[in-house]
Formats: C-alpha cells, structure tokens, sequence
C-alpha cells in the first residue's frame, strides 16, 4: 500500500469539511427556494380564480343587461 502523509490527510479532511459546509449552504438554499415557490404557486391559483371569478360576474351581467 502507498503511504499517505500527514499533510494529504489534513487536505483530504480540509476538503471533506468544506463539501460539508457547501452541502448545508446548498440544502439551506434549497429550502428557501422551495418555500418561495409554494408561495408564489398558491398566489398564481389566487389571481386564477379571482380572474375567473371577475370574469364570470361580467358575462352574467352583460348576459342580464342583453335580456333587459
């Protein structure tokens, strides 16, 4: 077996730790982004049926208004 020395090991525990830290930095990312876009799909179903409600009350009373 190949020897390892004491200065490859401490870059190779060097990289492993900040592979951690980028990890976590990226799941907290993750998370944040995930949250952003459950809010910006229940505001997209929002606007959808407040247009479609505006849009049904206008066809019922232009549908009155032509019936007199």
């Amino acid at each position: 077996m190949t020897d390892i020395s004491e200065k490859e090991i401490g870059r190779l525990i060097e990289k492993v730790e900040s592979t951690e830290r980028m990890m976590h930095e990226m799941t907290t990312r993750m998370t944040s982004l995930e949250a952003q876009l459950h809010t910006q799909r229940g505001l997209g179903i929002g606007i959808l049926v407040a247009i479609t409600t505006i849009t049904a009350s206008g066809a019922s009373l232009i549908t009155r208004w032509l019936n007199g």
